[in-house]
């Protein structure tokens, strides 16, 4: 039996050729990231596809090499149907929809610029979820947006895409002092 060694570790982003370690999420990212899937999952059936961590893979090699690995995607039946089926499993484009929940770890300049990227290769809408806040905070063109924990989520980038926060956070509920 042959053993594929990888060269590269799986959770490694790459932003302008700079390395960044995709951390291995806690328990609460890991909910929050699975509640943020379904309910983008439910909300966009037919519409397109949502996933959890599918490479964005933007440049390919050199030294501005960017590979973005949001929490949760949705990619639309239009941005699959404008490039080829072999482009599909690795897309060269951000989704429609990039989610990233936060972590401990993660820095403000290097999410900031994250979101642009994002912004500026075929997203609409990126979310910044927080749990330890229980906001979300939604970026799209020349537009930011904060909302809170009882709050109901909607935005003309994606005017299908509406919810409850409530939905999303009410799964930590367990872990808070009582």
């Amino acid at each position: 039996m042959a053993i594929d060694y990888r060269t590269e570790p799986e959770y490694q982003e790459y932003l302008d050729g700079v390395r960044y370690p995709k951390v291995s999420p806690r328990n609460r990212h890991g909910l929050v990231q699975g509640e943020m899937f379904a309910v983008v999952r439910a909300l966009g059936m037919g519409r397109g596809t949502a996933s959890v961590e599918t490479d964005a893979i933007l440049k390919r090699s050199g030294p501005a090499r960017t590979r973005l690995i949001p929490d949760v995607s949705f990619i639309s039946n239009a941005q699959y149907d404008a490039h080829p089926r072999s482009d599909w499993d690795e897309p060269p484009f951000s989704p429609e929809i990039a989610i990233e929940v936060r972590s401990p770890g993660d820095g403000a300049a290097y999410l900031r610029a994250k979101f642009e990227r994002y912004l500026s290769t075929g997203s609409k809408l990126v979310l910044d979820v927080d749990p330890k806040m229980r906001t979300i905070v939604a970026h799209a063109a020349g537009d930011v947006r904060t909302f809170s924990d009882g709050d109901a989520f909607e935005h003309p980038a994606i005017p299908w895409l509406l919810f409850e926060l409530r939905e999303v956070f009410a799964i930590l509920d367990r872990f808070e002092d009582r």
